[in-house]
């Protein structure tokens, strides 16, 4: 039997190293006497508490709740004699306690990692309050206690991680005002507000730049039915859960390396709105590289700018900035097509939020592809549009240049982030440049090059 004590990683808790050593003696004594269910039991309960509190594997911690279902049968079975005393029952009582706990602990960490909860109402009342409250509501003891201040910890930092939990968490309170758990509801909600507030622990990274609303935060302040808020936000989650589970490793980097670049810019820093729209227009224009390097003529027939023409001639910067404003609209409102009056000039998108905007210079290039020579080109253009807004933009380029007999470059190396410091001023300007490659063959048509080369 794997238990959390003899896994080869023991859980060692940062704050109760005492605690550790005891459960390592008592397991070396336990080892070396006879059979004791009731010293086995009280060990294994122990290493549960410690192996939740460490956010061991979650199979090492399902191995030591059988552990206690064995220990507890054992004990009931040694204890259930005719002449046993009565205050026995007493004892054979706490175990069935400790076992509803380890059952409902098992079931909580299959919800503390999710986004929100499928059926929130039973995830709320049979394993977050039934745990949060687990001295009062399963052990039968005070309303607090030492194991309280054990269990706690983990479900308010997992609540104010994910705010859409704690939006259903507040939803079920509104709606069970008198329920036996409503003071450890509204005790949580408290805990969960003052951790994201920065009081206490460490909240999720990508709240910690700016305060950013949650999803649940900005579905929270429609004027909608609470029924329709629910379906909302968890439409919204499945959602977003599906696109983020089918970013590719090359994608992530990306995103992470230009996030990081934009994260050292005070306008991103510090202002929401710039957050928001850098991060969608960021988002989107790596999965439309993406899309764009993946799909084919066969499969989608608007993508045939990006091939090689029969006739020898190029693709215009029409066809792709047309091809990227389809995409970017159809998934971020607020997305309009060659705005006029940006810098004095023209620019070709721009996605707006509030009153701040982030433009997306759109070019074609037939010479020099470098990243240094593209910049050399249009990052004074495409900079003059953040004259009097946030200082961030996006350059994406239809890469004609680029003839070789190779094939189509990676991703990864398509996309660069530069910053570009103008005289006179105190903060740089952040350019993200994106290659599309055009002018590509067929990977068929890559080996049909290849054969011929080597005839001649």
């Amino acid at each position: 039997m794997r238990r959390i004590a003899d896994s080869g990683t023991h859980a060692k808790p940062t704050k109760i190293t005492p605690l550790y050593r005891f459960l390592r003696r008592t397991e070396k004594s336990l080892s070396l006497s006879e059979v004791n269910p009731e010293s086995q039991l009280f060990l294994d309960c122990l290493n549960l508490l410690t192996g939740y509190q460490s956010a061991v594997d979650k199979q090492i911690f399902t191995d030591t709740l059988n552990h206690i279902s064995t220990s507890a049968f054992e004990l009931s079975a040694w204890f259930d004699t005719q002449d046993s005393p009565s205050w026995l029952g007493t004892r054979r009582l706490e175990t069935v306690y400790w076992n509803q706990l380890a059952l409902a602990m098992e079931g909580l960490l299959d919800h503390l990692d999710e986004a929100s909860w499928w059926e929130p109402a039973a995830v709320i009342e049979e394993h977050i309050l039934a745990v949060y409250g687990a001295n009062r509501v399963i052990l039968r003891r005070g309303s607090d206690g030492t194991i309280n201040s054990l269990l706690r910890p983990r479900i308010t930092a997992s609540l104010a991680r994910y705010r859409g939990q704690a939006h259903q968490l507040k939803t079920w309170l509104d709606k069970n005002l008198t329920h036996e758990w409503a003071a450890e509801a509204q005790h949580l909600l408290t805990e969960v507000e003052r951790t994201a507030s920065g009081t206490d622990i460490a909240v999720n990274p990508s709240d910690a730049a700016v305060e950013q609303p949650s999803i649940a935060a900005l579905i929270d302040k429609r004027h909608l039915p609470e029924s329709t808020k629910n379906t909302l936000l968890q439409v919204v989650g499945n959602a977003i859960s599906v696109h983020v589970d089918n970013l590719t490793g090359a994608e992530i980097d990306i995103i992470e390396d230009a996030a990081q670049n934009a994260g050292l810019h005070p306008d991103y820093r510090t202002n929401p709105h710039a957050q928001r729209l850098f991060d969608t227009v960021l988002m989107w224009v790596v999965r439309f590289l993406f899309n764009r390097l993946e799909v084919t003529k066969a499969d989608d027939p608007t993508v045939e700018y990006l091939f090689q023409h029969a006739d020898g001639s190029n693709a215009t910067e029409d066809a792709l900035q047309a091809d990227f404003f389809r995409l970017l609209t159809t998934n971020a409102a607020g997305s309009d097509l060659e705005p006029t009056n940006l810098g004095g000039g023209r620019a070709d998108v721009r996605l707006k939020s509030s009153s701040e905007r982030v433009v997306i210079e759109v070019k074609r290039e037939l010479e020099d592809s470098s990243f240094d020579a593209l910049a050399a080109s249009y990052q004074a253009q495409t900079t003059d549009y953040q004259n009097v807004s946030v200082r961030l933009g996006f350059l994406l380029v239809l890469d004609l240049a680029n003839k070789t007999s190779e094939g189509t470059p990676h991703i990864r190396s398509l996309v660069q982030t530069r910053l570009v410091q103008r005289t006179g001023e105190d903060h740089p300007r952040l350019l993200v440049i994106v290659k599309v490659p055009g002018n590509r063959k067929r990977p068929s048509d890559l080996t049909k090059v290849a054969k011929a080369s080597k005839r001649h």
